[in-house]
C-alpha cells in the first residue's frame, strides 16, 4: 500500500484516481478523503476501489474496510465512518459492535472468573496460581482481554522458553490457552 496526499473527493475525482502500476510491488494506493478524517479510498491495480476506515482505538491501530465503490457512495462511507467514530467515543469496538466483556482486564478476569473455576476443575490449580503470579499477571494483567494479541503471546512464550525451559514455556502457553478458551466459552 502506498499512501498519497489528501484529496477532496467527487465522483469525477474518485473515478480518475490512478492505481499502482502493473509492475509495482504494492497492491493499492490509498488516498485520504478531505471531507472526513480517518476515511481513505484504496485504488487497486485492477482499477477497483474500496473505502477504508483507519483510527487508533485503545492504543492500537484499527483498520476496517467499509465496502467497494460505487456500491458504497462517498456519502454512505462518510456516514459509516461517523457511526464508527461515535462507537469509539463510547468505548465500543466497531468490529464487535457492542460493549462487551472484552473491556474487562486480564487480571480482573483471572481473579474473578478463571481462578474460582480452575480451583474446582483442575488438580494443578495451585501451580496455575503460582504461574499467574510469577509471570502472566505481570505480563498481561493490565491489558483488556480483547487487546492481547497473538504476537504478544508468541513473544512471551519465546521469552519464557529462553528464561526457563521449553517445557515450562509450554506450560505457560497452555495456561494462557485455557484462560482464553474459558473466556470464549463465557461469552
Amino acid at each position: 500500500m502506498t499512501r498519497n496526499k489528501t484529496r477532496r473527493m467527487t465522483i469525477r475525482v474518485i473515478e480518475s484516481l490512478p492505481g499502482p502500476a502493473a509492475d509495482a510491488k504494492t497492491s493499492n494506493i490509498e488516498y485520504s478523503v478531505a471531507q472526513e478524517s480517518n476515511l481513505c479510498l484504496a485504488v487497486y491495480k485492477n482499477g477497483s476501489r474500496s473505502w477504508r476506515f483507519k483510527q487508533k482505538f485503545r492504543g492500537r491501530r484499527l483498520f476496517i474496510t467499509i465496502g467497494s465503490y460505487p456500491l458504497w457512495s462517498l456519502d454512505q462511507a462518510i456516514e459509516k465512518i461517523r457511526t464508527y467514530k461515535r462507537m469509539i467515543a463510547d468505548d465500543i469496538d466497531p468490529r464487535i459492535g457492542e460493549k462487551s466483556e472484552s473491556s474487562i482486564t486480564f487480571s480482573a478476569f483471572v481473579q474473578d472468573e478463571f481462578l474460582p473455576y480452575a480451583k474446582k476443575q483442575y488438580k494443578t490449580a495451585s501451580n496455575m496460581e503460582n504461574m499467574l503470579e510469577k509471570r502472566l499477571l505481570k505480563e498481561f494483567g493490565s491489558y483488556r482481554l480483547s487487546e492481547v494479541t497473538k504476537r504478544q503471546i508468541i513473544q512471551f512464550h519465546q521469552r519464557a522458553c529462553e528464561e526457563t525451559s521449553g517445557t515450562t514455556g509450554n506450560r505457560y502457553l497452555f495456561l494462557l490457552s485455557s484462560i482464553f478458551l474459558f473466556f470464549s466459552a463465557k461469552k
